[in-house]
C-alpha cells in the first residue's frame, strides 16, 4: 500500500477544512451564500407591489378601494414573510442534502399560494364583497408570480449548497435529465401564460357586461395594461431563470474539469461531489465508480511489481481486483529450494550480516528464476517459493529446471565462516494452484496456494534424507524430453509428510551431466 496515501479518516478531515476555506472565501468574494435569503425577502417586497397593482385595475371604486386593496396586499405577504423567516430559522437548512432544493421550491410555491388565498379571502369575505375580478386576480397574480420565484429560489439555493459543499460525501442520487427539467419548466410557463390571458380576457367581458363598470375606452386600456405587466413578469423572470439555471450548470461543469484535472495528474484520492439530480450526477457517479476501480487496481499493483514480472503484470491486471480475489486457476510448475546448515550459519553469525547476506541471496535467486520466465511468489525465511508457466505453461518443467541448476550452480560459489559451501535442496513439482490476492481489505499478497505448492515444499524436504539436491515428482518427469529424462533416477514410491499416499519421485543424477545439456 502506497503510504503517501493517506487513509479514510484522514482524507475527510483534510476535505472538512477545505470545504471550511473555500466557503469562506465564497463568502467574502460576494457569492450567493447569504444574499440567497435576501433575495428571498426582496422577492417577497417586489410581489407585493406587482400583485397589487395587476388585481387593482378592475377594481370598480378606484377612490374608495385602493386603499383596501393595499390593506389585504399588506397583510397577506406580512403574513408568509414571517413564516418564510420562521422556517428559515428553525427548520429547512437542518434537512438532508439533496433534498434541500425540492423542498425550497415547494415551501416558497406553498408560501405565495397562501398569500394569494389569504388576500383572497380577505377582499371577498371582508374589504371588497363585491369585487370578486380583483380576488381572482390577486390569487391568480400571486400563482404565476409565485411559480417563477420558486425556480429561482429553488436554482439560488441549489448554488448556495454547492458553495457550502453540502452534497460533497453523496453517493448515489436518482437523476433527471436536464432536458426534462428544462421542457417541464418550458410547457409551465406557457400554461402560466395562457391561464393568465384567459383570466384577463374574462375580466374584460364580465366588465363589459356589468352595468356599473367602466366604460369600453378603460376596459381596454386596463386590458392592454394587463398583457404589458404579465408580459414584463414571464419575460424578465425567465431571464433571470436562465440566468441562474446557466451559472449553476457552468459551476458545476468547472467541478467536474477540476476533478478529471486532478485525476489526470494522478490524484486517484479524489472523487467527484455529486451535486445535483442531472447528467452532472450521472458523471459524477460513473467517475467515482472508475476511481474506486483505480485505487482497488493500483493496491494490487503495488503489490504485484513487487513478485511478478511487468508482462505477468499486466496480464494479470487485465483482469479487475474483483476477478484477483476470486482467484485464478493455473496448470504451474512450482519450485521450492531452501539453504541446508543455515541454522548453523544464523547462530554464528550476527543478526545485521544475516539480513544483508539474505538480501543479496535471493536478489540473485529472484534473477535467475526471472531469467527463467519464472516468479519468485514468496520469501519464507531461508526458503523460496518460484512459479513457472504463468506466462507460458509449454514450458514451464524445462523452465523451472534450468532455474534449479543455476540456482546449485551460484549456491556452490557461496562460502561460510568456516570456507566451507552453503549447500541446497530443491524439490518441483507441476500441477493446478489457484493464484489470487489473499489478506484483509487494508492489506494483503497475491500468492499460489495448492496442493502442488504443498507437494513441492515436501519434495525439497525429501531431497536432504534420499541425498539428492533436486528431488521432481513423476508428473514433472513426465514433461521433460529424452535427453532430461536420461539425467534423473527413480527414486520409487516415497511417503511424505501430509499426503496420504506415497509420490512417486525421481532424483538428479549430478548436476554436471544437467548443466551440460
Amino acid at each position: 500500500m502506497n503510504p503517501s496515501v493517506p487513509d479514510t479518516g484522514r482524507r475527510r478531515e483534510m476535505m472538512a477544512i477545505h470545504s471550511k476555506i473555500e466557503t469562506l472565501q465564497n463568502r467574502l468574494a460576494g457569492q450567493p451564500w447569504f444574499s440567497s435569503r435576501r433575495l428571498q425577502y426582496l422577492y417577497f417586497l417586489l410581489g407585493a407591489l406587482v400583485v397589487f397593482v395587476y388585481s387593482r385595475g378592475h377594481v370598480t371604486a378606484m377612490e374608495t378601494s385602493g386603499q383596501a386593496l393595499g390593506t389585504v396586499t399588506l397583510l397577506s405577504f406580512s403574513l408568509v414573510m414571517v413564516i418564510r423567516y420562521i422556517i428559515d430559522k428553525w427548520f429547512f437548512f437542518q434537512d438532508p442534502n439533496l433534498e434541500i432544493v425540492n423542498k425550497e421550491f415547494l415551501i416558497s410555491l406553498g408560501l405565495y399560494l397562501l398569500a394569494g388565498i389569504s388576500g383572497y379571502a380577505l377582499i371577498v369575505g371582508y374589504f371588497l364583497p363585491e369585487e370578486q375580478i380583483p380576488a381572482t386576480k390577486y390569487l391568480i397574480g400571486c400563482l404565476v408570480y409565485g411559480y417563477f420565484v420558486a425556480v429561482d429560489n429553488a436554482l439560488n439555493t441549489e448554488r448556495r449548497c454547492y458553495y457550502e459543499r453540502r452534497y460533497i460525501y453523496a453517493k448515489n442520487v436518482s437523476t433527471t435529465s436536464s432536458s426534462s427539467r428544462l421542457r417541464l419548466f418550458i410547457l409551465t410557463t406557457i400554461l402560466i401564460t395562457v391561464v393568465a390571458m384567459y383570466l384577463s380576457a374574462n375580466s374584460v367581458v364580465y366588465s363589459l357586461l356589468a352595468e356599473s363598470g367602466p366604460d369600453q375606452r378603460d376596459i381596454q386600456i386596463i386590458f392592454l395594461y394587463d398583457i404589458i405587466l404579465m408580459t414584463m413578469v414571464i419575460i424578465g423572470f425567465s431571464m433571470r431563470v436562465a440566468y441562474t439555471y446557466a451559472q449553476n450548470q457552468k459551476y458545476l461543469l468547472d467541478t467536474q474539469i477540476k476533478a478529471l484535472q486532478n485525476i489526470q495528474k494522478g490524484d486517484l484520492d479524489s472523487y467527484v461531489p455529486i451535486m445535483s439530480k442531472d447528467e452532472f450526477a450521472l458523471i459524477a457517479q460513473n467517475t467515482n465508480k472508475m476511481l474506486e476501480e483505480l485505487r482497488e487496481k493500483q493496491k494490487v499493483t503495488s503489490v504485484l511489481e513487487r513478485i511478478v514480472s511487468p508482462d505477468i503484470m499486466q496480464r494479470l491486471l487485465a483482469d479487475d481486483a474483483a476477478m484477483l480475489k476470486q482467484g485464478q486457476k493455473y496448470e504451474v510448475a512450482i519450485l521450492f529450494c531452501d539453504l541446508r546448515r543455515f541454522t548453523s550459519f544464523v547462530e554464528t553469525t550476527p543478526p545485521d550480516q544475516v539480513i544483508r547476506f539474505l538480501n543479496a541471496f535471493f536478489s540473485k535467486i529472484s534473477d535467475l528464476v526471472s531469467t527463467h520466465n519464472g516468479l519468485v511468489n514468496k520469501f519464507m525465511g531461508d526458503a523460496i517459493l518460484g512459479v513457472f508457466g504463468a506466462a507460458n505453461k509449454e514450458t514451464s518443467m524445462q523452465d523451472a529446471l534450468q532455474a534449479a541448476l543455476h540456482i546449485i550452480t551460484h549456491t556452490k560459489t557461496i562460502r561460510l565462516g568456516d570456507a566451507d559451501a552453503f549447500d541446497i535442496g530443491i524439490g518441483i513439482h507441476t500441477g493446478f494452484a489457484v493464484a489470487g490476492t489473499i489478506g484483509s481489505a487494508d492489506r494483503y499478497e497475491y500468492t499460489f496456494i495448492g496442493d502442488v505448492v504443498n507437494t513441492a515444499s515436501r519434495l525439497d524436504g525429501l531431497s536432504k534424507r534420499l541425498g539428492y539436491r533436486i528431488i521432481i515428482s513423476d508428473d514433472a518427469y513426465e514433461l521433460l524430453n529424452n535427453d532430461f529424462k536420461k539425467r534423473f533416477v527413480d527414486l520409487g514410491f516415497q511417503k511424505i509428510r501430509g499426503k496420504s499416499e506415497a509420490v512417486h519421485v525421481y532424483g538428479a543424477i549430478t548436476d554436471a551431466e544437467l548443466y551440460e545439456l
